[in-house]
């Protein structure tokens, strides 16, 4: 039973090393190498300005935090082990859901299938890259873990929660949501101190945010998603929340059906901690359809919010199921949870070898004729990698 519980991480983690390339790719150029350019040699306050700095929509303080924590305890910025050091978070989120299912202290067999689901390649465009590998699935920790404590007691747990919130906000901009995702639970606590605190911590982070902020001028309107085009930006929705599964639509409306049913049944009382998840995920998809929706693309990264909403409707199904029948159903859910790790290997390998082949030739090109590197602005990339190698920043090795 180990074995198999540790295959799907086993072969999760050796993909990474084989795969992952100590190369910037897109976000990488501007969010790390640009930022620790601009680093070196400033003052204090200028330090702190840039880490809090606004990259497209987001404010990634943590993803420069470790950026700055690797290059001072290794002497080099080094991309393999960021996006290392970016992957290890999904041990977190794991350890959350083993916490916060009931199930779990039973049958550790019936935990399974959420480590095939969760430890899949689907959402590749996280895993193989430093920002989004840091940005993207830290700031799903943090949320979760916050979410986890704040309806624990005594109230010592609430400080750690509120702490985790404000790491989730300044991690990456979905995190704010984690503030109105746990209003519900400190509500439904019915403590009015901790009401107010939990929303005087949220409306503060939620200022310093958007003191400044500069909307990113190639994104959508939102007004547009609203009034425009309602429709294209329900259905982005739906597709948004199911995109891990063959029929993205049908299974987003189907997962949003199935929490509304988890909501009726009173579910929370059962489980706080799981709906509370749950609700931040739906937000998280609200608001990719409001801002992303013009787009009407939907990359692979997004991948990890309907990986992670098809792992809280397994948790959540098993522990509404009676015992006999949980026990009879399980044999088809862990192989179903099988054959969907093995698919999303199937499916998407051939996008990682590409991706580890045109970043590996992208570098080799641009050391002998200054062109090649995986940025739209080939000058811009050129002048930033240039910068970062002349001030022992990064090195091609």
């Amino acid at each position: 039973m180990f074995v198999l519980a540790s295959l799907p991480v086993y072969l999760f983690y050796s993909s990474i090393f084989a795969f992952a390339v100590n190369a910037p790719y897109w976000d990488d150029y501007d969010s790390i190498l640009n930022f620790a350019n601009n680093f070196t040699g400033t003052g204090l306050k200028d330090k702190v300005n840039l880490i809090f700095s606004q990259h497209n929509e987001h404010r990634i303080a943590f993803t420069r935090l470790i950026t700055l924590a690797s290059y001072y305890l290794t002497g080099k910025i080094n991309f393999r082990l960021l996006v290392f050091i970016g992957n290890i978070s999904l041990i977190g989120l794991l350890i959350i859901f083993w916490k916060s299912a009931a199930f779990t202290k039973k049958k550790f067999l019936y935990f399974i299938p959420v480590i095939f689901i969760l430890f899949n390649v689907q959402y590749w465009g996280d895993i193989y890259f430093a920002t989004p590998s840091i940005s993207n699935l830290y700031v799903l920790l943090f949320a979760f873990a916050s979410l986890y404590f704040l309806e624990k007691e005594p109230g010592k747990y609430f400080l750690f929660s509120s702490v985790l919130a404000m790491l989730a906000a300044f991690t990456s901009a979905e995190g704010l949501l984690v503030f109105f995702a746990g209003l519900p639970v400190v509500i439904y606590q019915k403590k009015l101190k901790r009401i107010s605190l939990w929303a005087c911590v949220g409306i503060a982070c939620i200022l310093f945010y958007f003191h400044g902020y500069i909307k990113p001028p190639a994104h959508p309107s939102i007004i547009d998603s609203i009034f425009a085009h309602p429709a294209h930006t329900i259905a982005y929705l739906f597709r948004f929340l199911g995109l891990c599964c063959l029929l993205p639509l049908a299974a987003g409306i189907l997962f949003s059906a199935y929490f509304i049913y988890l909501v009726k049944a009173r579910f929370y009382k059962q489980n706080m901690a799981l709906i509370s998840f749950y609700l931040f995920l739906f937000l998280t998809g609200f608001a990719a359809a409001l801002s992303r929706s013009g787009f009407d693309f939907l990359p692979s990264r997004y991948r990890i919010i309907s990986t992670l909403i098809l792992v809280l409707s397994y948790l959540s199904f098993m522990e509404i199921l009676p015992e006999d029948k949980a026990r009879r159903i399980f044999p088809v859910l862990l192989v179903c949870s099988i054959l969907f790790n093995y698919f999303s290997y199937r499916s998407n390998f051939k996008y990682i070898i590409l991706q580890k082949k045109y970043l590996t030739q992208g570098l080799n090109s641009w050391q002998e004729n200054k062109a090649g590197l995986s940025y739209p602005d080939q000058g811009r990339a050129s002048s930033i990698i240039s910068g970062a190698i002349a001030r022992g920043l990064y090195s091609l090795r």
